[in-house]
């Protein structure tokens, strides 16, 4: 049986999801055990295309 396994370079990782109307950010901080990990999420109105984050 064949395993590949992938070496970790960040600790960090976000994401967004853009709906017609919203977008939201999620951003993973620290542990890379999904319990422990730092989670925040915000949702933004996309009511223009210029959007500004200030985490």
């Amino acid at each position: 049986m064949e395993t590949n396994t992938l070496e970790v370079k960040l600790k960090v990782c976000a994401g967004l999801d853009i709906h017609a109307k919203t977008v939201v950010a999620c951003v993973l901080i620290g542990s890379l055990d999904p319990l422990r990990a730092k989670k925040e999420t915000r949702t933004f109105g996309n009511t223009y295309i210029l959007i500004t984050f200030t985490w």
